[in-house]
């Protein structure tokens, strides 16, 4: 049982936890981490329970009970909207996804191994201090594949005005993901990451094929060469 240890204390001493974590964890040890540092849950808990004064709000996968945990704290602001798999408070709308190839074509199936561009079109209604752009994938049966940002690469968006507008793209050059159906998630939020902007919860779907990549067991493939001596 694991309450709030990795919140405190300075780089060395969580690393040494999370370790242990890991560490008891391959070992098969059921770990309970109580903690209100999303980050931390989301990469190390498979499960997650959200308690609000003893009551079990939600039960299910990480990253799924995070946003509903999330989109609760969203509901006390202005111009709050929700539709269907899209949330947000509506300072920034994401007017547009496309998924574009090689050729800069829009189209929904791809080969593993080949470019992929992901672009995200935007409108602010507010001023917004450094926004964040982020997308995130998921394999159809549900496995998160990955969730990359602009915060998390180490880009800066300037202050948006209202009425501003603009054009986000992601590009991929190899892209690994092996043959499979995939979702797409993609979200506009503040530089904390205490509010949403808008995000669109797996509205777009993607295929990928083999082409000349011959796996299939897993989630990518790591573009490697076999070497007999």
């Amino acid at each position: 049982l694991v309450d709030e240890v990795l919140a405190v204390g300075d780089a060395a001493f969580q690393r040494k936890c999370l370790e242990k974590v890991e560490a008891l964890h391959q070992q098969g040890v059921t770990i309970v981490l109580v903690s209100h540092t999303l980050q931390t849950v989301r990469d190390i808990c498979q499960r997650v329970i959200w308690l609000d004064q003893s009551s079990v709000v939600a039960d299910g996968p990480g990253g799924e009970v995070i946003e509903q945990y999330l989109w609760s704290t969203y509901r006390g602001d202005r111009g709050q909207f929700v539709a269907g798999g899209r949330w947000g408070t509506g300072k920034i709308e994401v007017t547009q996804v496309a998924l574009l190839g090689s050729d800069g074509q829009e189209r929904d199936v791809f080969v593993t191994g080949e470019p992929l561009t992901f672009e995200i079109h935007y409108l602010a209604h507010d001023r917004v201090e450094q926004p964040v752009f982020g997308l995130g994938i998921h394999r159809g049966d549900g496995v998160h594949v990955t969730g990359p940002n602009t915060r998390r690469a180490g880009y800066k968006i300037p202050s948006l005005e209202p009425g501003d507008k603009g054009v986000l793209r992601y590009r991929v050059e190899h892209l690994p993901l092996l043959p499979a159906m995939y979702q797409l998630s993609i979200s506009a939020h503040d530089w904390a990451e205490t509010e949403m902007f808008d995000y669109h919860e797996r509205l777009y779907s993607f295929y990928v094929t083999g082409g000349q990549v011959r796996e299939h067991h897993g989630l990518v493939t790591l573009f490697g060469h076999w070497l007999v001596s």
